[in-house]
């Protein structure tokens, strides 16, 4: 059941009605508050309408259930990143790297962060990791790799 209930919440999340997914969500959170799952569901959503606060409180909310969510790591980073805080995005990424360092999603972040705080040789070093992972780049990081 529980499974039933948090698919569907990611179902309606993704195609609506958005409320029906975020009662849902919700109400797996009552069922199992110790999962991270809804959490990162919800924050991925709060992202997406650039809610970079309770996104944030959401990543953090997983990140406590599991500590060594990579994707909760990544969802903080994210958050302070669209909100040019890229010092502080940078200390989420390198944390996410650490649990997984071959993470192509984790490796293209950091290289952003680095990118953005202008330090242009570990910008490249952690593109040319995303790149050999098998992540796709944007065109500016994909400058960095020599490709």
């Amino acid at each position: 059941e529980y499974s039933l209930i948090v698919n569907l919440g990611r179902i309606k999340l993704d195609k609506g009605p958005v409320e029906a997914g975020l009662a849902l969500l919700r109400q797996a959170l009552a069922i199992r508050p110790h999962i991270p799952e809804p959490f990162l569901l919800l924050g991925n959503y709060y992202i997406s309408i650039e809610q970079y606060d309770k996104a944030r409180h959401m990543y953090e909310a997983a990140r406590e259930k599991n500590p060594n969510s990579q994707n909760a790591w990544i969802g903080i980073g994210v958050t302070y990143g669209s909100q040019n805080q890229y010092d502080k995005a940078l200390e989420m990424f390198l944390r996410a790297v650490q649990i997984n360092p071959s993470s192509a999603i984790a490796n293209r972040n950091l290289a952003g962060a680095y990118y953005y705080l202008k330090d242009y040789e570990n910008a490249s070093k952690y593109a040319k990791i995303a790149k050999e992972s098998g992540g796709a780049l944007p065109d500016v990081l994909l400058s960095l790799t020599g490709s």
